[in-house]
Parts: C-alpha cells; structure tokens; sequence
C-alpha cells in the first residue's frame, strides 16, 4: 500500500530538463555546457552595442542568452557595471507594434510620461527613444532589447501592401539605436543562419551584423556530457556513466539533436522517478522505456494525441496545421498563431483549442508554448516549442506535407480564377476541375482558410463552383447535340434513299422507250425493202407501171414519211436514253453522298467514344495514385495506359505518366529507380551525347563514372577527395578528361584512363559554381563567387568578365561562341566570347533574381529560371520572350535539354522536378516530387529515355521516360498474376466498355473466379476489421 505514495512524492520532484523548450532565466542553475562562450558575446555586445547569435536550428541559441547573458546582465558584477533593464520579444509577422506594446507596458509600470501628440506613426522612432531616455534618467538603468528569432521577420509574409515598409522602419529603429552612442539601448538578436542571407536586403543592418556577430559552436562531446550530468548532480541524483555514453553516441555531431536529447531525458527522468526504489541511478532500462533518442518524441507525441477523442483529434490536425507551414523554399517553418484564428480556421470554439493546447503543455509534455504559467485566451499566440517536432513526429509531418498540397491546389485555382478574371484564361476543365473538386471535398476549406493564403477565397470558390457549372451544362449540350446529329442523319440517308428509287425508276422507263425505238426503226427498213420492190416491178412492166405510177408515188411518200417518222422516234430515243444516263449519275451521286454522310457520321461518333475513353484512362491515371492497393493499383495504371494508346492519346500525358511510374514503383520497390554510391550529396551530373557514360561529383569528394546495365547503373570511381566539396563537374567532349572544382582554390584535373590521381590547377578564385569546357576542349570557363566569370587556357588563367551584380550561373553556347550570365536583379547578359563584348540580353520585369540558365542544345532556346520559380524561354540572340513556365513555387536551382530538343527538365528547391513538352509548352508538364530533398542537378541520358537527378540525399535518381517500357514492366512482374475482375472493371473502368484483359499474360477471369476472388476479399476484409 506504501508503494503508490512513495512514486507520487517521486513524481513531484522538478524535471531538470526543460524538453522541446528553451531554458528559461530562473534555470540558469540548471544550464551546463556554454560557459566559456559568455565573455566573447558580452566583450562584443558591449564594443559594438549590439550582438548577432547565429546559430542553426535546435543549436541552443536562445538557451545560451536566457541562462549564459541574460542572468549576469541583471547582477551588480556584470563586466559593464551598468544596471539593465531587459525587454524580450519576438518580433513576429509586425515587429514594430510588437516593440511598442513591450515599451509602452513599461512606460506604465515606471509611469513615463509622453506626449500623447507626439505618439504618431510618423515618429514612433522618436517614440521609442524617448521612453528609453526617460527611463534611464528616472531609474538609472539602460535597455536591452533582447530579440529572439529574429528570422520570424522574413518568415511571416503577408498581403498587407505596408508590410515591408513596416519592417524597413523597425530594423531602422534598431540600426539607429545601435549607431546612436548617446542613447542607453543595446540590442541583442537570435537569428537561424539559414535566414541571415535575407538581411541583406538591408545595407547598414547588414554591415551592423558583420561587425558584431556570434556564429554559436557546435557543443563539443565534453560539453554534451555536462549538459547531461550537470541538471542530475543539481538533483543530488546519478546516472549510469553507460547511459551517458549511449545518448552522446545517438546525438553524434548532429547539432539539431539537442532538443530531442532534452526531451528524452526529460522522459527519462520522469520514467525514473516513477520507477525506481531507493537511490538507484537513472539506467539504461528507463532510456529505453520512453523509446530512447529515435524514438521518443514521436511515441510522445502519439501518446498525447491518443488520448484525445475523436472529434478533439479533427481539432488538434487543424491547429497543428494552423502553426507550421512549408515555406517558400520547401521548409518547414513555424507559423505562430493567435487561438481565435485557429478556431475560426478548425470552425470550432476558443475553449475547444484552449482545451487542446492545454493538453499538449501539461508539466512534462511541453510540445506548444507558451508555458503553463502563461494564462490562455482568445488573443494568446501559439507555437510549437522546437522545429525538431515537425521533422521527428510523423504524424505532424503528414500533415505538412496534406496542408502544403491543399494549400498549393488552392492557389493554382486562385490563379487561374483572377487570369480568368483579367481576361487571361479561362474556366477550369476536366481532368483539371475534377482535381480541383476533389480538393474542395477533400479539405473543406473555410472563408479564414482561405483568406489566409489567398485574400481572393470569394472569388476562388465562385470560380470553381461556375467552373463546375458550365462545364455540366456543355456536358448536357454535348449529349442533345449527339442525339440530333444522328437523327438528321437517319433522315438524310431515308431521302437519298428514295433518291435512289425514282432515278432507278426513270432508268428502266428509258429502257423501254429505246426498244420501243428500235421495233419502228425496223418496220421502216421493212417498208422501204418493199417500196423498191415495187420500183423493179414497175420498171419491168411499162403497162404495170403506168397503172401502178400514181400508187408508187403514193407509197414512196408514204414511205418517206415513215423515213421521217422513224428519224424523229430515233431522236426521241437518243434523248430518253441520255436522260435516263443523267438520272442514273445523279441517282449514283447522290447515292456517294449518302455514303459519305454516313461515314462522317460513324467517325464522328467514333471519335465522340474516342474522348470519352481517352477521360476515362485520365481519370484511372489519377485515381490509381491514391489507390492503396498495390495490385489494382497497377492494373489501374497499365489498363489507363492500355485505353490511351489504344485511341489516340499522347505519349506524353503527365496523369498516365506518373500512374505508370508510381505503379512500377510500388510493384519494384522505391529503391528501383535510384543508384548509389555517394555518402553525401550529389551536386553535379554530366552525360555526353557521344559516349555511354555518366559521371557525377558530390560533396563527399567522390567522383564516378557510371555505366547502364541490365541491374541499372554500375559505378566506378575515378577520384576521392577527403574533406572536399566538389561542386562543379565538366567533362571533354570525347570522355577522356574530367574537371571538378569546389570549395578549394585550384581545379583538379583527372585522365579517366589512370584515375585515382589528379592535377591541381591554382586559380584566383574559390568555391567554384560552374565549370565547362569549351567545345573545342581548348578551354575551361569557371565562375567563383566574386562576381567574376574566368577562363582557363591549361596555362593560366585570365578574367572574362566582372560583374556589380552577384552572377548566379552561366552557360556556354553549343558552338563556343558565346557565353550567357544570370545575376541579381532579374538580368541576363549576353558575352561574346571573342572580344569579350557583353551586353544586357534581357530584363525581367519583376527583378527577381536569375539563378539558372541553359542553352538548348542546337543553341536556339535558352532557358532562363528566377528565385521565384518562374521559367522563360527567350530567342537566345534577341532577348525575346518567346514563352513562359509557370508552375514552381521556389527557386530554380538546375535546367537541362533533352538530347532530342524535344523536353525540357527544371529542378527547384520546392522539391519537385518537372519535364515539360517543348512541343506543346502551354500543356501539363510531368511532375516528379516522391524524392525527400531538394534536386542539385539534372540531366538527360544520351538516348533521353531517362532523365538522371543527382539529389540531396545521396542518391542519384534514375526516372524511366519511356512510357511503353514501363507499361510492359508491369505486366511482366511476378507480383501481378491476374487481370480485373469483371466487378472491378464495372468499378475502375466503365459499365458499358467492353471487358478486355489489361495483361496478356494472365488469363482472364470469368464470373466464377470474381466471384471467389469476391469472397476472399471480404472474408481478408472481415479479419482486419476484426484485427483493427
């Protein structure tokens, strides 16, 4: 009985490890680690009145100013010997206001007084120095404004035109106070160096930062190991020296791992404390119980969210996504926000997300700040405590990734609806508006969804809903249209029809009037023969003839006449049979057109059917990537692919495409399409058109050449580089020299024929960022980052061009004559590399910055891509714009021609790699997004069958571009023994579409086979139903 209360005075003893959290200034006894850092940033703050503390993200900077700075400030021994007052803030989406209202909440604790005339948006600089003044001649203190994450200014951009001017005036503020040696202000700022470079946009803040900044150290392994045992010894506790060795082991030198390592012992400890008997050290077995460092956060998080309801679960998927977002360059960000945005978001009450948030900040939870000694309500900001938690709990990053889908789709539907609205474009069609329906159904968005990522939702919804509107009514129309057509045609081939029987008619009348001609023709021959009887006879006898005169006269008028009569009825005739000739084409004519109508008829409901199959393959191509099962997911894929070639459909379709391709994938394995050799990124890839061969270049200092085999690509390793970044690789035109250059002052020079060894070339620049031979082999040209452009002639090495701008790529024209640079600010320049010439070849409008450019490989395109993610393709001797690429949402980083010139592929740090179809540019590109990272290069093997990525994560992706091989592939897996049940082709593919086996291989199946395939479905359905 005495057990249960011995571990609840064990569970109220305090945690000494603050978990996801910062540590907060009354823990500073609990802080270990950062000692011998704290005088550098205090000798620094106090020369230069300001100190920047940059640090990756999970590397403890705020933890190091609240328990290294921050409590020294405030004692009488602090190296300054001035008294402090700290302000701490963080700046949020509108760092000013936020400023103000900490300044004015001292005004009136200190009852400062200011002139209510003089508190003006005009001169809230002089507002702010005021208080400080006044304040420091009242108390004799000065202020630190101490500001933590401070990249929240570049991460919260909104629509609110003021936005920029605001934050353009705050960080004045702060340069003014810096620069002011007369005012008692000194500022201190937490930054994550990834959002450094965005303070570049400000000159004299930036030059504040260069002098006075603190780029925080990675803990050294004695460090790590204080941080652990220093809270346990505060404690009066121990822990096994094992232990300790273990979790040093998991966090490695990985500096975003302290936040998980503060988790875990917080865990562990509270596992401990529950657990143990007498003064047992902390030991292995309550490490592994919480899930030990890979684990424990996630199986955390799950446990808290577990004990939620159903309806509470909705809730909390909605706020989670309300706080963190992908951001412009495919990260993944917090987005702090107040709880009344949130449940006006989750369409719910402020005391169901009160009641949510407080679950999930317990004592001992900690995943949502603020703290629990913060008060909640409407107005309360919410987060999430560390980054780490959107990389770690797999939940959360589903629904990242869900959110940032749904919200890219609404955006590509708020786009279209305002080109719609300009003029520009128009209604949404299928396939394009099912996704887009799907969507709507999917998500159910909300007004202040909406609103918040799109200030245009009315518009966006009433476009989608009169998209969806019209496009039915055309359907409807379609239909009538059909059913007229075949009923004017049924009657046009009746009337020809009968046409046809009055000519036939006529004919046969002719007929009988030409015999009839022909019987009088006769009758006259037979009385002219007798008329020249009577001639002869008259002739022999004179005594007959003179009695006989006067009837010879008589009969040979008559005769004459029946002469006449005979010739009028041949006439007659001759015109009887040439109508009825007439009558017979115009009958034969009209028959043709008959013939002819109805063929057009039958084409036209032919291709009628053709459409509807070719939408019915699309929309089996898109339901087979949610499909989960892998079997009807391939039939699905290869049966859409079958449909498509069957009536006419191109072979360049993205929906059947990505169906095949995720198909294969499934049926093969994710590894199918990728190579492997490199242990860190993949930063060049080269393939020459005259050789068989790929190489590539990484940062782990490896060079490869590669070969395609029957098993895929096989490597073979021409140079290793220890502790070297390449980051540039070019390649002679006849595969026999390889270059690379990188983060080191010199080119290195390897023969493919004796590789392991290579020639180190000094050249005046570092950290190379381009390199090609020209295409004579006679040169190199190589771009550093001093904004110069160099050429290297294997003697030394001479300056092509310099720039005022910060050039970010260049390419060589196909034939060595010319060479294109993209810079800062949206401009192209065009330099003749013979006289060095150069010239602005284009401008962007927007001045977002060129990050990538590409030659077409006949030199008659040149490809350009900004920061932004938007593609141009200009003529590459006038400048002009001849189309554009929209569809990335992030910086281009890499581009690339296929051989053919036929496709283009980009690369962007949104994480996706699209192929687009020269032929057709304003059609659907291809999109490949089912890598984890960002693409370093592209580029199209030499019979542009596949297109080769060299990734982020190691590893070089190897996408199959040939549609009929992948087809084949699928029905040549031993996994897929069947064909679609008759049930499931009336499911998947259409009623009326007569069944067909979607794999020759496999033999069809008949009722009797679904039906037993039927009952097996139900009966594995039935025991999972009884499993779950």
């Amino acid at each position: 009985m005495e057990q249960p209360l011995m571990q609840k005075e064990r569970a109220d003893v305090r945690n000494p490890f603050p978990g996801l959290r910062p540590f907060r200034m009354d823990e500073n006894h609990l802080f270990f680690g950062r000692e011998n850092q704290v005088a550098e940033v205090l000798d620094k703050l106090f020369s230069n009145r300001f100190v920047c503390i940059v640090g990756n993200s999970g590397i403890g900077k705020s933890s190091f100013v609240n328990c290294g700075i921050l409590p020294l400030m405030q004692t009488d021994d602090n190296p300054s010997k001035q008294k402090w007052e700290i302000i701490n803030f963080r700046p949020g989406a509108m760092p000013g206001i936020r400023l103000m209202m900490a300044l004015e909440k001292l005004s009136k604790a200190h009852q400062l007084s200011v002139d209510s005339s003089e508190k003006t948006d005009e001169n809230a600089m002089d507002n702010v120095f005021k208080i400080a003044t006044r304040f420091y001649e009242k108390t004799s203190k000065k202020l630190l404004l101490y500001i933590d994450q401070f990249e929240e200014i570049f991460r919260f951009e909104g629509d609110r035109p003021d936005e920029a001017e605001e934050k353009a005036y705050f960080i004045d503020i702060l340069v003014k106070a810096i620069r002011d040696k007369d005012l008692p202000v000194h500022v201190i700022i937490t930054i994550r160096s990834d959002f450094v470079g965005d303070c570049s946009k400000y000159p004299a803040f930036t030059k504040a930062i260069n002098d006075s900044q603190f780029l925080i150290p990675q803990m050294t392994m004695e460090e790590k190991r204080a941080a652990i045992m220093g809270p346990i010894k505060v404690m009066n506790a121990q822990i096994e020296e094992s232990l300790v060795d273990a979790i040093l082991k998991s966090i490695g030198d990985r500096h975003d791992q302290l936040p998980l390592m503060q988790h875990a012992l917080m865990r562990t400890w509270d596992q401990w404390q529950l657990n143990k008997y007498g003064n047992e050290p902390i030991a292995f077995t309550n490490y592994e119980a919480i899930g030990a460092m890979e684990k424990a956060l996630s199986v955390h998080a799950n446990e808290i969210f577990n004990e939620l309801s159903a309806e509470q679960k909705e809730i909390c998927e909605r706020l989670f996504k309300s706080i963190t977002e992908k951001g412009v360059e495919g990260r993944s960000v917090r987005r702090p926000t107040s709880i009344k945005e949130i449940a006006a978001i989750a369409n719910t009450n402020i005391n169901e997300v009160i009641a949510i948030v407080e679950h999930f900040r317990k004592p001992g939870r900690t995943l949502l700040t603020p703290s629990m000694d913060v008060a909640l309500s409407d107005r309360t900001i919410i987060d999430i405590s560390h980054e780490s938690l959107m990389r770690i709990w797999e939940v959360l990053a589903n629904w990242l990734e869900e959110e940032h889908e749904a919200i890219k789709e609404y955006l590509h539907i708020a786009e279209a609806a305002e080109l719609q609205q300009l003029g520009k474009g128009s209604l949404l069609k299928s396939p394009e508006l099912q996704l887009a329906l799907n969507w709507k159904a999917e998500n159910n968005p909300n007004r202040e969804w909406g609103m918040r990522h799109n200030v245009a939702y009315d518009r966006t919804i009433q476009f989608l809903a009169y998209s969806e509107k019209k496009f039915l009514q055309e359907q409807r129309l379609k239909e009538k249209l059909q059913k007229v057509r075949l009923m004017v045609f049924k009657v046009i081939a009746g009337v020809f029809g009968i046409g046809a029987l009055i000519a036939m008619a006529f004919f046969f009348y002719a007929q009988e009037q030409r015999k009839e001609a022909q019987k009088q023709q006769e009758l006259a021959n037979e009385q002219k023969e007798k008329a020249t009887e009577q001639a002869i006879i008259a002739e022999q006898s004179a005594k007959e003839a003179m009695k006989q005169k006067k009837r010879a006269e008589i009969e040979k008028i008559n005769a004459i006449e029946s002469q006449r009569v005979a010739n009028e009825q041949k006439q007659e005739a001759l015109k009887q049979r040439e109508l009825a000739e007439k009558e017979r084409m115009f009958a034969l004519e009209q028959k043709e057109q008959a013939t002819i109508a109805g063929k057009k008829a039958l084409e036209e409901e032919k291709k009628a059917s053709s459409l509807r199959l070719l939408s019915i393959a699309r929309s089996m191509a898109v339901k087979s990537l949610q499909e989960p099962d892998k079997l009807l997911k391939a039939l699905s894929a290869r049966q859409s692919y079958n449909l498509f070639k069957k009536f006419g459909g191109k072979t360049t379709d993205p929906d059947i495409y990505s169906a095949l391709y995720y198909a294969v994938k499934t049926l093969e394995g994710n590894t199918f399409n990728s190579a492997k050799s490199h242990f860190d990124n993949v930063r060049e890839i080269v393939t020459l058109k005259n050789t068989n061969y790929m190489f590539s270049a990484g940062s782990d200092g490896q060079v490869f050449r590669w070969e395609k085999s029957k098993d895929g690509f096989r490597s073979k390793l021409l140079l290793l580089s220890r502790n070297k970044v390449h980051k540039a690789l070019t390649v002679s035109s006849d595969g026999g020299k390889v270059v690379v250059g990188g983060n080191y002052p010199y080119l290195k020079i390897v023969n493919v024929q004796a590789p392991g060894e290579a020639q180190n070339v000094d050249i005046p620049v570092k950290d190379i960022q381009y390199l090609k031979f020209t295409p004579d082999n006679q040169k190199l040209i190589y771009l550093g980052a001093n904004k110069q452009i160099m050429e290297y002639n294997f003697v030394t090495s001479s300056v092509i061009a310099s720039s005022n701008k910060k050039v970010n790529a260049i390419d060589i024209s196909p034939k060595g004559k010319y060479l294109v640079a993209g810079r800062a600010h949206g401009e192209v320049i065009l330099i003749d590399l013979t006289s060095h010439d150069q010239k602005v070849l284009y401008s962007s409008d927007s001045k977002a910055d060129i990050t990538s450019v590409k030659y077409s490989n006949d030199g008659n395109m040149l490809a350009v891509g900004d920061i932004n993610g938007m593609i141009r393709i200009l003529d590459p001797f006038t400048g002009k714009e001849q189309f554009k690429l929209p569809g990335h949402n992030a910086m281009v980083n890499k581009m690339a021609f296929s051989y053919g010139g036929n496709r283009l592929a980009t690369a962007s740090w949104d994480h996706t790699v699209r192929i687009w179809n020269l032929s057709n540019p304003y059609s659907t590109p291809i999109l490949l997004n089912d890598h984890n990272d960002w693409v370093w290069s592209v580029a199209f093997s030499q019979d542009d069958n596949y297109l080769l990525a060299g990734c982020r994560d190691n590893l070089i992706r190897t996408w199959l571009l040939d549609m009929d091989k992948m087809a084949q592939m699928i029905c040549k897996n031993k996994a897929l023994d069947r064909n679609f049940t008759p049930a499931e082709w009336e499911n998947y593919v259409a009623k009326d579409v007569t069944y067909e086996c979607t794999c020759e291989k496999n033999p069809p199946i008949d009722q009797t086979q679904n039906s037993l395939i039927d009952s097996i479905q139900v009966f594995s359905g039935s025991i999972e139903t009884k499993n779950n």
